[in-house]
């Protein structure tokens, strides 16, 4: 179980007053998101949409991380079925267990991003 901690793609709340952000992986590759912000479309960031759906995920890599030096590191994440809010994947944060998810929203040098931590 994940729990909302933290974005940096929208000014201001992104959660109304109240609710709680949750995302709940399955070992057997079930995904249950209750209440995430979906911060797809940056210009409608104060209209609180929020995705409560379920699905599949599997892991792969979704994409890399180069950090200027032209050797590109593979990043791990899971990538979704079946989840709105044109939320195909969701990256893996840090080095080390616990990991972190990630949801990263247009360039990934803008640093738009929304983090949910283990709880």
């Amino acid at each position: 179980t994940y729990e909302f901690e933290r974005q940096t793609a929208c000014e201001g709340d992104v959660l109304p007053v109240g609710k709680h952000a949750s995302i709940v992986l399955s070992q057997h590759g079930g995904i249950q998101m209750k209440n995430v912000p979906d911060l797809t479309d940056r210009r409608d960031c104060g209209e609180n949409k929020l995705i409560t759906a379920s699905g599949q995920w599997t892991m792969e890599t979704v994409g890399s991380v180069d950090k200027g030096w032209g050797h590109p590191k593979s990043a791990w994440g899971l990538n979704l079925d079946s989840i709105p809010g044109h939320l195909p994947t969701i990256g893996f944060m840090g080095d080390e267990p616990p990991y972190k998810l990630i949801f990263t929203y247009g360039d990934p040098d803008e640093g738009a991003v929304m983090i949910f931590s283990r709880k």
